[in-house]
């Protein structure tokens, strides 16, 4: 935890605070990347490629 306090810039005290342990640090963590990914391919609308209109060959 302190290692991921020093590189967001935030006192360790934070990061416990915010967090009541490592477990859902990580859930947080894996929430973000999630969401982060699924905005990703919403932006690249893989829907409207090449492949979608050729009927996916």
């Amino acid at each position: 935890m302190e290692q991921i306090a020093e590189a967001a810039g935030v006192a360790r005290t934070t990061v416990h605070r915010r967090f009541a342990s490592r477990e859902a640090l990580i859930t947080a963590l894996a929430a973000w990347a999630t969401q982060r990914f699924h905005e990703a391919v919403e932006a690249a609308r893989p829907s409207l490629g090449p492949a979608a209109q050729n009927g996916g060959t």
